[in-house]
């Protein structure tokens, strides 16, 4: 490899502040090995699913604002929060409650 001392061109990088709640359950790992059909992660789907439903949102904010990725026995919640956001408080207690039931729902079911 030949180095040049030229930096490369890269494209620029545009960021957004979010506002994110981060969900591990842990002592999942046991159930899942213990899961052969999938009966766990079926559960934890229908765990978050119920969740949302039992969030009122209003007409600022709706389920589309939310970003959900689920892996493994995590779940990552997020939403987009500005500096000047009005409904900055909104947005962070959506999050919350949806974080709190899909906990108090894992309680239940798991």
């Amino acid at each position: 490899m030949v180095r040049t001392g030229l930096a490369r061109n890269l494209p620029k990088i545009h960021t957004s502040n979010y506002c994110v709640a981060y969900l591990d359950f842990l002592g999942a790992k046991k159930f899942m090995e213990n899961d052969k059909d999938d009966k766990f992660l079926n559960t934890l789907n229908s765990i978050y699913y119920d969740a949302i439903d039992n969030v009122t949102f209003t007409n600022e904010i709706n389920n589309k604002d939310i970003y959900i990725k689920i892996f493994s026995d995590n779940i990552v919640l997020a939403i987009e929060i500005n500096k000047n956001d009005e409904l900055r408080d909104v947005k962070i207690e959506k999050i919350l409650n949806i974080a709190s039931n899909i906990y108090n729902n894992a309680l239940v079911h798991l």
